[in-house]
């Protein structure tokens, strides 16, 4: 069961939801703005001003970076969805799923530290060391991009090797996954439901470890059309023991759209490529029924929707695009961190928001009825 028929969503569920204000607080704020006001009739005829006038109030939890150029870019999006052509790139890792702990309340499990529950105490000891001695270095806004992509890299590296020497088997990443407490932020299932209800693409495209993310989405969702996941890919032996991880490897500041799209193209260009793929870069796990990119070659005529939580994933689209939105969860360090979000992202949601918003930017760029 979802959460709302599309033509009861938007813009007429504005005045009921938590997050939006009454209609009074909507028009106050349309006559501040430099589009000037609109009547009633206008705030409930256009979604695109529906949405900017509704996000454009303090206390939201949701920071419009430049309202005007947002405005633009979600006309132009209403253009593409009316052909079709809207993808969705979304980060895993504390974007879909929930940044604090329903438990602890700190700091909720990622794909590796879910793995690291598979660990004796003393590889988890270790394993906990590298977060400790290298998240600072990801979320330090004093370091330049190269700095956190050297650090990146090693802390990845030496995580990896851990998993290796640890002889952990799929069995039991199993279990970690049951075991983890691993929560997917509220609304993400519709979410993936209004992408596949439209037939638009959806990649989650992450630095995490692909196959917990497949059983996670197995565990957690109940729709059977599951997203396609382009991320860390494990080895195993024929006893289902991990023994390496296939590369090149993915950290969140070098995981790239241009990467997908050349990967689709080498498989469709010829067998030998299909061969090399399958051998070298087997990191793309495309389940029945899933609502992934497909054979995206090319992306000049896509409008793509990309959402994450740390400043590499605005980086994500590095190819040309029609249009794209980018949007943040920004989860921790908000005083410090928002003016470089507000620099990468056109919209920035913090306090550990759910997909509400997304959702709502979705139907105000997406839907017709």
């Amino acid at each position: 069961i979802f959460f709302r028929p599309p033509l009861l969503w938007f813009p007429w569920a504005l005045m009921s939801h938590p997050c939006r204000m009454r209609l009074e607080e909507l028009q106050h704020t349309a006559k501040a703005m430099s589009s000037g006001s609109f009547q009633k009739e206008r705030l409930q005829a256009d979604p695109v001003e529906a949405f900017i006038a509704a996000f454009s109030i303090a206390d939201t939890g949701v920071v419009l970076s430049k309202p005007q150029q947002l405005r633009e870019k979600l006309k132009n999006m209403r253009q593409l969805a009316l052909e079709g052509n809207i993808s969705f790139v979304v980060d895993f890792d504390h974007t879909i799923s929930q940044y604090t702990c329903v438990e602890t309340k700190g700091r909720g499990p990622t794909t590796h530290s879910i793995m690291e529950g598979s660990y004796t105490e003393d590889v988890r000891h270790k394993a906990k060391e590298l977060q400790l001695k290298y998240y600072p270095k990801e979320i330090d806004p004093a370091l330049s991009m190269d700095e956190k992509i050297y650090w990146m890299e090693r802390w990845l590296r030496e995580a990896h090797q851990l998993t290796i020497d640890a002889g952990i088997t799929l069995q039991q990443l199993r279990e970690a996954v049951v075991a983890s407490g691993l929560v997917l932020r509220s609304q993400f299932e519709d979410f993936l439901h209004f992408a596949q209800q439209r037939k638009f693409s959806l990649l989650v495209f992450s630095a995490g470890i692909a196959d917990i993310i497949e059983e996670i989405f197995k565990s957690r969702l109940t729709t059977a059309a599951h997203p396609e996941i382009f991320a860390n890919k494990l080895k195993f032996d024929a006893n289902g023991k991990v023994v390496g991880f296939h590369e090149p490897v993915h950290h969140v500041f070098n995981k790239r759209l241009s990467s997908y799209c050349q990967l689709n193209l080498n498989l469709e260009n010829d067998a030998a490529s299909r061969t090399q793929a399958a051998d070298k870069q087997e990191w793309v796990i495309d389940t029945e029924g899933s609502v992934g990119l497909a054979q995206l070659e090319t992306t000049e005529d896509k409008g793509v929707i990309c959402i994450g939580d740390s400043l590499g994933d605005a980086e994500v689209v590095d190819v040309e695009v029609a249009e794209c939105i980018r949007i943040g969860y920004l989860n921790t360090a908000v005083d410090e961190r928002l003016g470089a979000f507000k620099e990468k992202f056109d919209i920035v949601l913090t306090g550990d928001r759910g997909f509400g918003p997304v959702l709502d930017l979705c139907y105000a760029a997406c839907e017709f009825s």
